[in-house]
């Protein structure tokens, strides 16, 4: 638990969180500041308005009641501005508040391949194996590997907005839950004699993360690919963003 901590709070002191918060800061600053002027200017119009008004209707003597009238609405305008500001700058609640997966607490998972019409679509999840929540968000990467751990020529991109109904939002894993992805490649149908290399092995790194995690044995070993027969390339891999059900 502590070590979740630690990372938690290494992530919100690294460099791209401190420039939101930094942001988050200056925008509640300058809101306070508009929001002064403006209540500031309305107060003081509409009580020099008012007591005009009064002073001539019940005397000289309600100036005094009308002083005290403005000041307690001043004061109420000042708390009201400063819990506006306590407001915005609270700390974030739901998936936002849930810390990053790192590498180190997740394991790759393969779930089941699918097929056809020369498409194949391999469903794989990142696993929490620590006892703390987490979330991802995005997009993983794809490496093919040989059976020495060398990295084949290839490359992954985005699948398709929307494919599998999956689009990009927070995942949050509780211990053992599983956020799900998909990886799509073309098989050899219709390339007729041509080859492309099958990896031995699957490289699959988290969003957010640096971490490869290596799948072997038959979830690793994919032969992809891409273009036509005069114009041959393999290992185009596309993946999905992550999402919290199996979608096969």
């Amino acid at each position: 638990m502590l070590e979740d901590a630690a990372k938690a709070l290494t992530q919100m002191l690294s460099p791209p969180l401190r420039a939101v918060l930094w942001k988050s800061i200056g925008l509640a600053l300058a809101l306070i500041v508009v929001a002064s002027v403006a209540l500031d200017r309305l107060i003081e119009w509409l009580v020099g308005a008012g007591s005009t008004s009064v002073e001539s209707t019940l005397g000289t003597q309600a100036h005094l009641p009308v002083t005290a009238i403005a000041w307690l609405l001043s004061i109420a305008a000042g708390l009201g501005v400063c819990l506006l500001a306590v407001l915005s700058l609270a700390p974030p609640t739901g998936a936002a508040a849930t810390p990053v997966c790192s590498g180190g607490r997740l394991k790759a998972v393969y779930v089941r391949t699918t097929g056809a019409m020369g498409t194949v679509a391999g469903e794989y999840g990142f696993e929490n194996t620590s006892a703390s929540r987490c979330r991802l968000t995005g997009y993983p990467t794809a490496q093919l590997l040989t059976a020495s751990g060398a990295k084949l020529a290839s490359s992954s991109s985005h699948a398709a907005a929307g494919a599998f109904g999956i689009t990009v939002k927070p995942v949050v894993l509780g211990r053992g839950a599983i956020a799900y992805f998909a990886v799509v490649y073309h098989s050899q149908t219709g390339f007729g004699r041509l080859t492309c290399p099958a990896s031995a092995a699957l490289e699959l790194t988290a969003p957010g993360t640096s971490t490869g995690l290596v799948l072997k044995g038959p979830a690793g070993q994919i032969a992809a690919y891409s273009g036509s027969q005069v114009h041959l390339r393999c290992g185009l891999l596309r993946v999905s963003p992550v999402t919290a059900k199996p979608f096969q």
